[in-house]
C-alpha cells in the first residue's frame, strides 16, 4: 500500500509538470501494486474487482486526454 500511495503522489507531481506519460506510468504502477495485494486476498469476488476497473479508470482517463 505504501508503494501505491508514493508512486499516486509521484504521478501527481507529474501531472502538475504536465508530464502526463509519466505521471499515467506512475498511477499504473501504483495501482498495479494493489492489484497484486488484492490477488492475495481469499475472496474471489474481492479479486478482480476494484484494481480492474481502477486500471480501466486509468486507460480511459489516458485515451481521453
Amino acid at each position: 500500500i505504501r508503494f501505491a500511495a508514493a508512486n499516486r503522489q509521484i504521478g501527481e507531481l507529474q501531472y502538475r509538470k504536465a508530464n502526463y506519460r509519466s505521471a499515467l506510468d506512475h498511477f499504473q504502477a501504483g495501482l498495479g501494486a494493489i492489484r497484486d495485494a488484492t490477488l492475495k486476498l481469499t475472496d474471489a469476488q474481492m479479486r478482480g474487482a476494484e484494481p480492474s476497473y481502477m486500471l480501466h479508470v486509468a486507460e480511459s482517463l489516458y485515451r481521453t486526454g
